[in-house]
């Protein structure tokens, strides 16, 4: 909607996790350095916490992209099941056999699997998302399967990643065998206020677009609403910039994101983005509505305008049926070489009508002609087969008539099978009949008959 308006490749702000658009602030940055180090040192496992929407999957996914190529991941991102469920789920993303009723089997299946990696040189890491959802069970489960090793090199790497809660589920004594074997471990924070400037600016500036389009007053107020969540800096920038194509604007103002702020939620009370100041009065609110309804008045005075001048335009053409008239004589009088028809005015209506009558009935007489053709080309082409068919019959009974010359020390099978070719020759020359051939197939064909009738009586 507003990607060509403001000069963007395409959207800045999506809820998608796209690890292109990834701003490591200090803190992501730190994480992904943690996140490498556990990857490249082969740590069994490796913990990923943050709230939600901080850029968690986004940075995970950024990491996996800039990894080696002798890394094999399966991605399980659907937590709401149990153990067994998720072993399925693990081996499914392997790409591996699964059996529902032989659990023993699919952990022996995964063992075969990674000692085939290791051997090859590769590596295999599993990352689950949304982790928090696990229950003590399923986190267990995923202990156990750590213990898929040989005595000196660790086949498996597990990558946990989830919401707070996660944390607190690790370190319950519960799973104190879990939280020992976490090598690596890091929770991402939200973004202070600097950093969510310097976030929406590289992203406007990723898109392609201006990096001043955010005044300083609008990004401050984001902040304030957003607390510096990744994902509710996308939202509140998507809505803005909405707003701001709604109402022809090149620059995104307080006033505009504080307007997304009360229609996302009516019975909030308008921010202010310096805490000193009081809130906008009522005032103030009136002059900023009608200065975007005259906003949008000016821009339909536009559109308006250049609406009036494109039916100018089209007023002063020729009328469509003359064009296609005209375009349609051209041609059919360029492929029969006929002499050029003169002009038409726009307002004979009857010579339009003659014209294009007597057009359209030559028209159906070469696509008469055209048909006739094609038929007459399927019929020729039958008739090839059919011919071709008789040949190969020919062809048997000759075969068989030569079989039998040599066969003289059984009389009386062969003169039975001399009867039977016999009888045949009638037969094929009535299918001769029966066609329409050319006095060359014709030919042809009775030559090769009269030939086996000899080769027959002669025996």
């Amino acid at each position: 909607m507003y990607t060509q308006f403001y000069g963007f490749t395409e959207k800045p702000f999506t809820l998608i996790p796209n690890p292109e658009f990834l701003y490591l602030s200090p803190d992501h940055k730190n994480a992904l350095t943690h996140l490498e180090y556990g990857l490249s040192e082969g740590q069994s496992f490796i913990m990923l916490s943050g709230d939600i929407g901080t850029g968690k999957t986004t940075l995970v996914r950024y990491l996996l992209d800039h990894a080696d190529d002798d890394l094999d991941v399966a991605m399980v991102f659907n937590t709401n099941v149990d153990a067994d469920q998720l072993l399925i789920l693990i081996l499914q993303e392997l790409d591996l056999p699964v059996s529902h009723n032989d659990k023993a089997g699919m952990i022996d299946t995964l063992f075969q699997y990674l000692i085939e990696k290791f051997s090859a040189g590769r590596r295999v890491l599993i990352v689950i998302d949304e982790a928090q959802n696990l229950d003590g069970g399923a986190l267990e489960e995923v202990r156990m399967l750590s213990n898929l090793q040989s005595n000196e090199h660790i086949l498996l790497q597990v990558m946990l990643v989830g919401q707070p809660e996660l944390r607190d589920t690790i370190e319950s004594p519960a799973l104190a065998q879990l939280n020992q074997r976490i090598a690596v471990r890091f929770h991402l924070k939200a973004l202070t206020e600097d950093e969510t400037v310097k976030y929406i600016r590289y992203r406007l500036q990723k898109a392609g677009g201006r990096a001043d389009l955010f005044g300083d007053d609008a990004m401050a107020l984001i902040f304030q609403a957003s607390q510096g969540v990744p994902r509710l800096i996308n939202k509140l920038c998507d809505a803005a910039l909405v707003y701001g194509y709604a109402d022809s604007l090149k620059h995104i103002d307080h006033s505009t994101v504080e307007q997304v702020l009360q229609d996302q939620q009516p019975n909030r009370a308008p921010a202010s983005v310096d805490q000193g100041q009081n809130a906008p009065s009522g005032d103030d609110r009136l002059d900023s509505v009608c200065r975007r309804l005259a906003a949008v008045e000016d821009n339909c005075r536009q559109l308006q305008s250049r609406i009036e001048k494109l039916q100018i335009a089209e007023s002063s053409r020729p009328l469509p049926e003359i064009e296609r008239l005209q375009a349609l004589e051209d041609k059919f009088n360029q492929l029969a070489n006929i002499p050029e028809q003169p002009p038409i005015n726009d307002g004979d209506d009857s010579k339009v009508v003659e014209r294009l009558d007597d057009l359209e009935q030559r028209m159906q007489e070469i696509q008469g002609a055209a048909d006739g053709w094609r038929k007459l080309k399927a019929r020729l082409a039958n008739q090839d087969l059919e011919i071709k068919q008789l040949q190969s019959q020919l062809a048997d009974c000759m075969q068989r008539v030569d079989d039998i010359s040599h066969q003289v020390t059984q009389p009386v099978k062969s003169d039975n099978q001399s009867k039977k070719n016999i009888a045949a020759v009638p037969l094929i020359q009535e299918k001769i009949t029966q066609h329409d051939y050319a006095e060359d197939r014709e030919d042809m064909l009775a030559g090769l008959v009269a030939r086996f009738a000899e080769k027959e009586f002669a025996f």
